[in-house]
């Protein structure tokens, strides 16, 4: 198995299309499935149920769909470490997020660096908020941005973005619409969207429950969603309630949703950066001392 050639099986699971998958690749469709014919004979298993369109990948298929990614991040992540060596220059540094909405916190200290003249680079990965322990934890990635209850592992150390109350979103029409606040007793009447477990990790999906049963209430979950921005089109058209950050813009949406804070909630989150505090990595502490600087400003 050719390390380099797991992006073929990552892309093929991705799309479930074998055309597709070699043009993103230059290479013809048969080598696709020459190589995803050699995996699965490598490994003895089928990886794609081929009966069906598009494609479909077996519990095993996605088990090394799952594997294949930390694979190949920490192959990659080694060549472009072993290219900074022989440049004499500091790492690229290898920034895993779990949301764009959690990775636009950095543009503004982005901005500072770039008026520094700062030398640090960077390599940007999106990963699920089940990753991100394990692959910092594994150096697949040199640091990671997501919530504070996704890092577990007592060898890490996280630095604080941002931290807040998380705030309902109700869209026009609905009977809490014209609230200015809202009280828990009436959230918890309304059926909720979030996140499933698996986008926003087991360890904060299992707090929220939890914080709910502390608020007193049993929340009424109609629909768990894999992407945080397809959340507000079932909350318009299905009439629901989701949550998003104190920071997030709701402009975009004009008058069709409205932010609302909750009442005496016990709701909150706080968005990190994990690192390895072992680390020999002069790239993340150059890129630390910069954070801490440009906080206190």
């Amino acid at each position: 198995m050719y390390i380099e050639k797991l992006k073929y099986f990552i892309d093929l699971y991705e799309c479930g299309n074998f055309t597709e998958t070699a043009r993103k690749n230059f290479i013809s469709q048969a080598s696709v499935s020459q190589y995803i014919t050699a995996l699965e004979n490598e490994f003895q298993t089928s990886l794609f149920n081929r009966h069906v369109t598009p494609i479909q990948p077996t519990e095993q298929g996605k088990y090394f769909y799952e594997q294949a990614q930390i694979l190949l991040h920490q192959y990659q992540n080694m060549q472009q470490k072993m290219a900074d060596f022989s440049t004499n220059t500091l790492p690229t540094l290898k920034l895993a997020y779990t949301s764009y909405e959690d990775l636009s916190q950095l543009i503004s200290f982005m901005s500072y660096l770039k008026e520094k003249e700062s030398p640090l680079r960077f390599e940007l990965v999106k990963i699920s908020c089940k990753d991100v322990d394990y692959f910092v934890q594994n150096e697949v990635c040199d640091m990671a941005l997501s919530f504070l209850d996704e890092f577990q592992s007592k060898d890490l150390s996280t630095f604080t973005i941002t931290k807040g109350q998380y705030q309902a979103v109700v869209p026009k029409g609905h009977p809490l619409f014209e609230n200015e606040v809202i009280a828990l007793s009436d959230l918890y009447e309304y059926p909720l969207v979030l996140l499933s477990e698996e986008r926003m990790g087991p360890n904060t999906f299992a707090l929220m429950q939890e914080r709910s049963q502390r608020d007193g209430y049993k929340a009424q979950i109609a629909k768990t969603i894999e992407d945080f921005e397809s959340a507000f089109f079932y909350v318009i058209a299905e009439n629901l309630i989701g949550f998003v950050t104190e920071e997030y813009d709701m402009s975009r949406y004009g008058d069709q949703l409205k932010k609302i804070p909750l009442a005496s909630s016990n709701h909150t989150y706080e968005i990190v950066l994990g690192y390895r505090t072992d680390t020999q990595n002069p790239a993340i502490h150059y890129f630390i001392q910069e954070l801490t600087s440009y906080h206190k400003i």
